[in-house]
């Protein structure tokens, strides 16, 4: 008896360990069995082989809301183990690389990325372990077609299901739009530097043209003031010699020849000629001197001008037709002036034999008024246009035409004084048309 008992106890724990054998064979058996439905696909979950041997991940576990909410949101999601192993992603991110789910998940990220950028994605993905990183990256899920996703990496601190979750956002137009503003930038900064070189050579030539222009005026003011001052005391001694001579002419005529009768009238033409030119460069110089401009109705002032050459227009026959004239703010004694010697002159070259016809008109533009004095005169030949306007520049001697050569010149400095531009139009033989501009918005 003692001897049987002795061997029950072990026969006992072969018994126990047959057991624990067969049913450790068991669980073994389940295990591979569902290793094996895992990589067949048949079940939700991911075996990851790595040093420490394989992992399960399994998601078939997370609530049916967030799985809902992880395939229906904008953005793609993804979760990756530690090596960069996509675990999970939602139709989204799939839809955005252009590469089917299941043939994402289980493959490497980073097969996905451009070779440029894997360096980047390595390093923030190792920075994605240990806190939040962020990044840009560029795909191609197609020939031609390129899309920018951006990804937030954030550690799981949960175990189970992987280590770094991504979102991926698409910003493809947002970097179209990026790409076009600094094209835009840059077109426009080019085109501002552009223009800022040509605004500052165009400075330049205004500074110089100014200085120019102010040296100009300062030797305008000079000869003003010296043609002023000259004429001025020139008509003193034209006074004594005009004096003498009459004194000469009138007591001691009957103790000249003929020849020296001839010689004293002479001097007396040249001394009244004379007069007349240092009375008409006194006026020139008084042109816009000491004046202001106010608002005159040009029908009154042509009207005034004809009359005071009614004795000219009398015995000269002539015929003048005048339209209406506007009101301008004008320098009123020198337009009187300038109507006066463009009247008179149209009168004066008349054809010989035929009565003068003058048309006087004026039209209106946006920017200023335009007034013509037309005449059926002798005309300009047309290589004489500038020089007519030119001081002391005549075209015909005394003998035909009488005058000094400075109307014109005169007409032209009234204008000028108007910021207007005067011009001829003229057919030799046949007669000419002056005409003038006077600004509207004149001060």
């Amino acid at each position: 008896m003692d001897g049987m008992e002795g061997v029950r106890p072990k026969y006992g724990t072969e018994k126990r360990l047959l057991l624990e054998n067969m049913e450790l064979r068991e669980r073994l058996k389940e295990t591979e069995e569902t290793l094996e439905a895992i990589r067949n696909g048949e079940v939700d979950a991911i075996v990851v082989s790595g040093s420490a041997g394989e992992k399960i991940f399994s998601i078939s576990s997370a609530e049916t809301p967030y799985r809902v909410i992880l395939e229906e949101m904008n953005e793609g999601a993804l979760v990756i183990s530690e090596t960069g192993v996509i675990l999970y992603c939602n139709n989204r991110f799939s839809e955005m690389i252009g590469v089917q789910p299941e043939q994402l998940t289980g493959s490497d990220l980073i097969s996905h990325i451009g070779e440029s950028e894997k360096s980047k994605f390595e390093t923030l993905l190792y920075a994605g372990k240990e806190g939040r990183s962020s990044g840009v990256f560029l795909f191609q899920p197609k020939v031609n077609s390129l899309k920018y996703l951006h990804f937030s990496f954030c550690p799981l601190s949960f175990g189970g299901i992987g280590d770094v979750c991504i979102m991926a956002a698409d910003i493809t137009e947002l970097k179209k739009i990026e790409t076009e503003l600094i094209d835009a930038r840059e077109n426009l900064e080019n085109q501002v530097a552009d223009r800022t070189e040509k605004l500052t050579a165009t400075l330049k030539e205004l500074t110089s043209s100014n200085e120019q222009l102010i040296f100009q005026n300062q030797i305008n003011q000079t000869l003003e003031q010296v043609i002023y001052i000259s004429s001025h005391n020139l008509q003193e001694p034209l006074r004594t010699i005009s004096n003498y001579i009459h004194v000469l002419t009138e007591d001691y005529s009957g103790s000249f020849d003929e020849r020296a009768a001839s010689y004293l009238e002479s001097v007396n033409e040249a001394a009244k000629r004379m007069k007349m030119q240092v009375k008409a460069l006194l006026d020139t110089s008084r042109l816009g001197r000491g004046s202001a401009k106010v608002q005159a109705d040009l029908n009154v002032l042509v009207r005034n001008v004809i009359s005071d050459l009614s004795s000219m227009i009398i015995n000269s026959g002539a015929d003048i037709e005048v339209s209406e004239m506007p009101l301008l703010n004008v320098f009123e004694i020198e337009i009187f002036m300038l109507f006066q010697n463009l009247i008179s002159n149209a009168i004066k070259f008349s054809r010989k034999g035929v009565h003068p016809r003058i048309k006087i008109y004026s039209e209106e533009s946006d920017a200023y008024w335009k007034f013509s004095v037309s005449d059926e005169g002798i005309g300009i030949a047309k290589t004489h246009f500038d020089r007519i306007f030119i001081m002391f520049q005549r075209l015909h001697p005394d003998s035909e035409y009488e005058g000094n050569g400075i109307g014109l010149a005169n007409c032209k400095k009234i204008v000028d004084l108007h910021h207007g531009t005067i011009w001829v139009d003229s057919i030799l033989g046949k007669g000419s048309t002056f005409n003038f501009t006077i600004p509207k918005n004149t001060l």
